[in-house]
C-alpha cells in the first residue's frame, strides 16, 4: 500500500507491507545464512520457515521517501549539497551519484524483531535469536528493494533513472549525517527514532539516499573497492557478482 501526504512543504511517499508481499522465502534466508553456495544444507532449512511464518506476526514494515530537486556536487571535497544541507558523502557515493539532478531520501523499519531477536538470544535460544536476526535484515532490506523498483518505475514515466541507493554508515560516510536525513520526515515517521549516537530504533531500520536524472544509472556495488571489511552486504555481493 502506498499514501501520499505533504508534510513542511514535502510529498512523501509512505509504504506499508505484509511480510507476504515481499516474497521472502525460507531459502532464501538458508542460502544467506550458509554463506557458501557449495555448503550443503545445515540446519536452517526448518528454522528459516517457522522464524519467517512468527515474524509475519512480529513485524510492522513500513517506508516513506521524499525527493528533492537541485542536488549541488563538490568534486573537490566529494560532498553533496542539497536543500541547506551538505553531506560528506565521499568518493565511492559521490562518484555514483554526482550527476543526478533530484535526490530521493527513504527510511525504512522491518518493525521490532530485531528486538525479538535479542529475547531469544536473552532467553538461551541462540540458533533461533541468529535466524531472526538475520530475518530482520532481508525483510527490510526487501522492503526497501519493493520502494527503490517503484521509485524507479515513477521516474521512467517522466524519462528519468535511478541510481543505487546508499546508506550512511557505508562507503566511508559517517553515521554521524543521519539527523540531515531525518529531519525530511516528521518525527518518528514510520515508528523510526535516533539514539544519540545516531542509530536507528527498531535496529532493522535502514535510511539512505538514491540519485534521480537523465545521465545516471543502476550500476554494480563497487565492494571489491571498498574498505568497509564490516559492511553487511559485502559478502552478498560478492558472491553475486
Amino acid at each position: 500500500m502506498t499514501t501520499v501526504e505533504t508534510w513542511n512543504g514535502r510529498t512523501i511517499l509512505g509504504y506499508a507491507f505484509d511480510l507476504a508481499d515481499l516474497a521472502l522465502e525460507p531459502g532464501h534466508l538458508e542460502r544467506v545464512m550458509r554463506h557458501d553456495p557449495a555448503e550443503p544444507a545445515g540446519p536452517f532449512s526448518e528454522l528459516a520457515r517457522e522464524v519467517l511464518d512468527e515474524a509475519a506476526a512480529r513485524c510492522r514494515i513500513r517506508g516513506a521517501l521524499t525527493i528533492e530537486e537541485g542536488p549541488v556536487f563538490d568534486d573537490g571535497a566529494r560532498t553533496l549539497s542539497i536543500g541547506g544541507d551538505t553531506f560528506d558523502v565521499h568518493r565511492i557515493v559521490h562518484g555514483q551519484i554526482r550527476k543526478a539532478k533530484r535526490i530521493a531520501f527513504f527510511v525504512c523499519t522491518a518493525g521490532p524483531i530485531g528486538e525479538w531477536a535479542r529475547e531469544l538470544a536473552a532467553a538461551g535460544d541462540s540458533l533461533r535469536a541468529y535466524v531472526a536476526d538475520v530475518a530482520g535484515t532481508e525483510i527490510v532490506e526487501f522492503a526497501v528493494d519493493r520502494m527503490h523498483h517503484d521509485l524507479g518505475r515513477r521516474m521512467a514515466e517522466e524519462g528519468l533513472h535511478v541510481t543505487n541507493r546508499f546508506s550512511p554508515g557505508y562507503c566511508n560516510w559517517s553515521v554521524a549525517e543521519q539527523p540531515m536525513l531525518f529531519r525530511r520526515f516528521p518525527e518518528g515517521s514510520c515508528g523510526i527514532r535516533l539514539s544519540p549516537s545516531c542509530l536507528m530504533r527498531p535496529t532493522k531500520s535502514v535510511s539512505g539516499i538514491i540519485g534521480i536524472g537523465a545521465r545516471v544509472k543502476l550500476a554494480p556495488y563497487l565492494c571489491t573497492v571498498c574498505s568497509d571489511e564490516m559492511c553487511v552486504y559485502r559478502d552478498k555481493r560478492l558472491l553475486e557478482a
